[in-house]
């Protein structure tokens, strides 16, 4: 379900056929089949509402390819995750860029590749709303002092209710918070008792609930 709960993302795993619906006023807004869709589960997918019936909807596939769409536009495979394995996790964003129309698309592969895609947008070209360029900007949200021997993979992570704030925990009982619109780090506090963090909860900015392997 998208944020405002107004549209849904249905997707079938082993046939690779997906459609977007708008719950408000029952119609289908968008169905069509992915190519060269990995079938088995999928690791991670998410849908956001713009103005009127635009939205943006991102998913990943079994094999780690993330793929987009945006209202009527075609559908894209974005650029394939560095690390091994491929994509792990995805959310929509709204734009850090003030008076931009499109979302950005934060995806996850691993603790040293975690990159907030924005594509580019021109104001008042090609008609009202402006012309979509084809290729896309990178953010890297980086996650420092990782201990090298440390486990790269991202146990839980989750966004505050207004966007600003992402937060993620390790399996080694370190949670990084990070602010959404300058992708810096805000705080890496240990868990008191170590272990790897299975779920969390942010509170507030001082305050973030975990469990873990402790005890």
């Amino acid at each position: 379900l998208s944020t405002s709960g107004e549209l849904a993302l249905w997707m079938d795993p082993e046939r690779g056929s997906l459609r977007i619906t708008d719950l408000k006023e029952g119609v289908c807004l968008r169905e069509l089949d992915v190519p060269g869709w990995a079938a088995g589960e999928i690791r991670a997918l998410d849908v956001h509402q713009g103005e009127g019936n635009r939205f943006t909807a991102v998913l990943v596939d079994a094999l780690g390819v993330a793929w987009v769409l945006r209202g009527s536009a075609p559908l894209e495979a974005l650029r394939a995750a560095r690390t091994a394995g491929g994509w792990k996790h995805c959310r929509v964003l709204p734009s850090a860029r003030s008076g931009a129309a499109l979302p950005r698309i934060l995806l996850a592969a691993s603790w040293d590749e975690i990159v907030a895609f924005e594509q580019a947008h021109e104001k008042g070209a090609g008609g009202p709303g402006g012309k979509e360029v084809g290729s896309w900007s990178e953010v890297v949200f980086e996650a420092p002092d990782l201990p090298a021997n440390a486990p790269r993979g991202i146990t839980t992570w989750f966004l505050s209710l207004d966007d600003k704030e992402l937060v993620a925990a390790t399996t080694f009982g370190r949670v990084y918070r990070w602010d959404c619109t300058t992708a810096t780090v805000l705080d890496t506090p240990y868990v008191r008792w170590g272990g790897g963090i299975h779920w969390l909860w942010r509170l507030d900015r001082a305050r973030v609930v975990v469990a873990s392997d402790g005890p």
